[in-house]
């Protein structure tokens, strides 16, 4: 078994992610089932998951190389947390120092090459803000447009991998508000629209 080197977590996902059927087991689609909810909530993650080990395997050296590119997806996490910075401070060495920070912090070396749907939902929320600040900053209506777009359709993957992923989206745009970087009038109309298009695409896919 895997139980002294993965979290519990880990191992339940890889079980239901290994799973031949993806469509046909009570944990998805039987409301009554124990862990209908939990596993509900995390689909995108689990998705991800079940493709991944179709293209690598189940065994125990395909798990050691999911665990390697879930690692991937947290540098990949802080290098757009140095973008998001760079358009904030308009300062690369600032916005350097400060992903170096978050990339050394606890909760960044916890999840590094843990399976978990925290990093799934972290990289695609994080994709959500920074195509957000591109929105903001560009004065063409229709590239703001497809930038919303984009913002909307990474803030409903983080939504699907991870059921509270939004609140990653939301806290920070209304923190912009505080740093008066943008135009109150301006950020309220772009997480306006953002919104609206994340909900209408969670009533075509949900």
């Amino acid at each position: 078994g895997y139980d002294n080197n993965y979290h519990a977590d880990e191992l339940s996902y890889l079980y239901v992610s290994n799973l031949e059927s993806f469509d046909d087991y009570d944990w998805l689609n039987n409301e009554g089932s124990d862990h209908y909810g939990f596993y509900r909530a995390k689909i995108g993650h689990i998705f991800l998951l079940h493709q991944i080990i179709d293209i690598l395997g189940d065994g125990k050296a395909s798990f050691f190389y999911i665990s390697f590119i879930y690692a991937l997806l947290v540098l990949v996490s802080i290098f757009i947390a140095y973008m998001i910075l760079k358009e904030l401070l308009d300062d690369k060495t600032k916005a350097r120092l400060i992903a170096i920070f978050i990339a050394f912090l606890p909760v960044t070396l916890f999840i590094s090459y843990k399976m978990l749907s925290e990093v799934t939902a972290l990289i695609m929320g994080a994709f959500s803000i920074l195509f957000l600040l591109y929105g903001l900053k560009r004065d063409s209506l229709p590239i703001k447009g497809i930038f919303y777009l984009i913002s909307a359709y990474f803030l409903f993957l983080a939504a699907i991998s991870r059921l509270d992923a939004p609140i990653i989206f939301f806290s920070f745009a209304i923190s912009l508000f505080f740093l008066k970087k943008f135009e109150a009038k301006r950020l309220f109309y772009s997480i306006i629209s953002i919104s609206l298009i994340f909900m209408f695409i969670l009533t075509i896919f949900v």
